[in-house]
């Protein structure tokens, strides 16, 4: 940064401001109040709008709703205390509180896994087959969980675009050369976030395709079901960068390059519980890898990879909390260090993270693997 920089020139943080205007005595500036920026954040993931495609936009009917991303009946509630699942609410909040880490809070199944992001209708007919028919693993039913962790990264990745010129604002009262590292990190997850947006976009198109023309033939699948529900429940969709082996199958630093996205959803079934991981063919170079590493690990060992797999991939989790009270304090601080890797903007993501620190976790088995890829 030139030290000299003129007061009318533009700033160096990359703003397009007048240097005066914006970082020109910037360490003598009021710090960000956690309070303000929990506002701002609160009010940018509250947008509320139908996330089904345009040439369907003509059928909503009824208000906005807080649409249950994993299932309140029929999943949410084998795994509650008095109503109530753990989950991780992400947000300046919990971070200034907690100094930089996260750890799970109580949160009532009526709020747990919901987002305002489909209208009364379109939530209650297009996802009939999973929320009011037994899951038997159909490419319609797996497609329909797909399409629900889709938009709600959608949802979730536009709020954070919006959310990011409150990032830059985290620097103030700080000394230069910490003004500097917040702004030079803050463009990079800037970077990041814009071709996010591009890839999970471009993933929801097919996927609206799929939705409008109701052809399920290049939904891929591959489902473990498990003898009892799974202790945690979530959905999300995620770019798969290294394999169960620590293997790279995609370079997330390629911001020029569409990223291959795969979904996943842990659900309760009438018998027992189910892991689906589902794709678009046209993500298939990328995901078939990650699938086909998942595949070779054992039934016994594979429940608690897919713990380790849970928390360092999505934030969209819930579970029980008799689970987590018992399980040891260095489990849960493990556990706890593993959710922030996909929420904090300068957390290294290791290649072994899916395989590192796999601790016994869980008891359920896996009592069949499912899949419609014939190379498996």
């Amino acid at each position: 940064m030139n030290s000299k920089l003129g007061r009318n020139k533009p700033c160096w943080c990359g703003s397009g401001v007048k240097f005066k205007k914006c970082h020109l005595d910037r360490d003598k500036d009021e710090p960000l109040n956690p309070w303000e920026a929990e506002t701002i954040l609160k009010r940018n993931f509250s947008k509320k709008y139908c996330s089904v495609p345009t040439q369907l936009k003509h059928e909503c009917e009824g208000n906005i709703i807080r649409a249950h991303t994993v299932g309140k009946s029929g999943s949410l509630s084998k795994i509650t205390r008095d109503g109530h699942v753990y989950s991780y609410k992400v947000n300046f909040k919990s971070l200034n509180e907690n100094q930089g880490t996260l750890r799970p809070q109580l949160t009532g199944i009526n709020l747990a896994s919901t987002f305002t992001g489909f209208c009364s209708k379109h939530d209650k007919e297009i996802f009939l087959s999973v929320d009011n028919h037994p899951f038997i693993g159909t490419s319609k039913q797996c497609f329909l969980l797909a399409y629900r962790a889709i938009s709600r990264e959608c949802f979730t990745k536009t709020s954070l675009a919006e959310t990011l010129p409150l990032y830059h604002q985290t620097d103030r009262g700080r000394n230069i050369s910490t003004q500097q590292y917040i702004q030079e990190i803050t463009s990079s997850l800037g970077l990041g976030v814009e071709a996010g947006l591009r890839d999970i976009f471009s993933e929801k198109k097919r996927f609206d395709e799929i939705l409008i023309k109701k052809d399920y033939e290049s939904v891929k699948f591959y489902i473990l079901k498990t003898q009892i529900p799974p202790e945690i429940m979530g959905c999300g969709g995620f770019t798969p960068d290294y394999d169960f082996n620590g293997n790279q199958i995609q370079d997330l630093m390629d911001l020029e390059s569409k990223m291959d996205i795969l979904t996943f959803s842990s659900i309760a079934t009438d018998k027992g519980g189910a892991i689906i991981f589902t794709w678009h063919k046209d993500s298939s170079e990328s995901c078939y890898k990650f699938i086909q590493s998942l595949h070779k690990i054992s039934n016994s060992d594979l429940p608690n990879h897919v713990v380790n797999f849970f928390f360092n991939s999505c934030e969209n989790i819930f579970f029980n909390p008799d689970w987590w009270d018992n399980l040891s304090k260095e489990k849960q601080l493990t556990l706890n260090e593993m959710i922030l890797v996909g929420v904090h903007p300068n957390r290294p993501i290791e290649d072994n993270r899916f395989i590192g620190n796999c601790q016994e976790y869980v008891n359920w088995t896996i009592t069949e693997r499912v899949t419609n890829c014939r190379e498996l």
